[in-house]
């Protein structure tokens, strides 16, 4: 049992670590309040290395340093190194918090990196080992270089509003499919990585996040709501709405509901890294990943997470392992459209849905670190195919 827990705690540091370093996408937002960097000593090291199919090995080192520490002033850089398409990155800010109780954040930022709009959907270190061990990428890649002003305003200890305006360019990335070598499925070729429409943009972001779940990792009442509305300009004039919200229900002892929407609309273009995608590991799991594209998106997802009540009813409860483990029931239903033609206004072809469902169940060990997900396809498949997927360190 000592085993186990030590095990558990390690996967718990893991995804700690690992939680804040998605990047910035439709669906994705970076925390400041809550950054344990921020409790570090004046001077820090840290790495987060990871593995695609367009960098091989990325090397990766970070300093954070609080430069002047009694004017709530840091500074942070970053570095890395793409073994295979040889190719640097970077980014180089600083923060300054304000009043006593740090409610407002302003950071400036430079940088050069490595975006995917898929960080919704996997992590990097579920990403980086399907790549390393099975020759799968889920994620498509490009580049961005430019600078961006962050306003952080603190609302609560897990909620806040957030202002962004950034100038950057995008940068297409090699496409090959072969090149980075992995330990199994050497037969298996890598997904081409599709090119991007090269180009200026200027942002302008406000977005918020609201947190009243009892748990940011693995909560099991509570709710959560994130938004963002944007606009662009220069080369891509573009606005776009973005939601995600979820919903966490207690039900029968350790038993819960968990929920989660997605909704997505983007007007003024069709440039690939404009377009959402769904379908795949982390959407709707029966159907092949990046099934529907398109500037509307909508998803939802229903999870019934029995919490270990099956497990005692079958007498596993004593047993070293089993003792972790529990099941829950799924159904995931969505759609992306409409990735031809430019939109004229944000909500135009609300009505074009062409709904996609899946439905399952999850076998779930060491309290959800890792699942096992078995879900078959029901409605608008090609075949009623099913697949079988492992997830570590995923939230629901």
């Amino acid at each position: 049992m000592h085993a186990l827990l030590t095990f558990r705690g390690f996967l718990i540091t893991v995804f700690l670590l690992l939680i804040g370093r998605s990047l910035f996408a439709q669906f994705e937002f970076q925390r400041v309040d809550d950054d344990p960097l921020s409790d570090y000593e004046t001077v820090n090291l840290w790495t987060g290395p990871h593995y695609n199919r367009v960098e091989g090995l990325y090397l990766h080192a970070g300093l954070f340093l609080k430069a002047l520490q009694e004017q709530r002033l840091s500074l942070d850089v970053q570095g890395g190194y793409g073994l295979k398409n040889k190719r640097w990155r970077y980014q180089a800010g600083l923060e300054k918090r304000f009043f006593q109780a740090n409610r407002l954040f302003l950071r400036i930022q430079a940088f050069r990196q490595t975006t995917t709009n898929e960080s919704w959907v996997i992590g990097n270190l579920e990403n980086s080992l399907a790549c390393l061990l099975l020759r799968e990428d889920f994620r498509n890649y490009y580049g961005k270089q430019g600078y961006r002003l962050i306003m952080d305003h603190k609302i609560d200890y897990l909620s806040f509003l957030r202002y962004k305006i950034s100038h950057y360019r995008y940068l297409s990335m090699q496409t090959n499919t072969d090149f980075a070598p992995t330990l199994f499925s050497w037969s298996k070729s890598f997904r081409s990585n599709p090119a991007v429409t090269e180009g200026r943009e200027t942002l302008i972001e406000w977005a918020a996040i609201l947190d009243y779940r009892n748990n940011s990792y693995f909560p099991d009442r509570g709710w959560y709501l994130q938004t963002k509305f944007q606009k662009t300009f220069r080369d891509f004039r573009t606005t776009g709405l973005f939601i995600q919200s979820g919903l966490y229900i207690p039900t029968f002892r350790h038993q819960h509901i968990a929920t989660s929407v997605y909704l997505g609309f983007r007007k003024g273009s069709v440039a690939n890294q404009h377009l959402l995608s769904l379908g795949g590991i982390g959407s709707l799991r029966a159907f092949p990943e990046f099934y529907r594209r398109g500037q509307n998106m909508i998803f939802a997802r229903l999870n019934y997470l029995f919490g270990g009540a099956i497990v005692r009813a079958l007498g596993w409860y004593d047993s070293p392992v089993l003792d972790s483990m529990s099941f829950g029931l799924f159904l995931e239903a969505g759609d992306a459209w409409n990735p031809n033609t430019v939109k004229d206004h944000l909500l135009q072809d609300f009505t074009g849905i062409n709904w996609l469902a899946d439905a399952g169940f999850s076998l779930l060990l060491f309290d959800g670190l890792v699942r096992f997900d078995f879900a078959q396809a029901m409605l608008n498949a090609t075949d009623r195919s099913y697949r079988v997927t492992m997830r570590l360190l995923n939230k629901l």
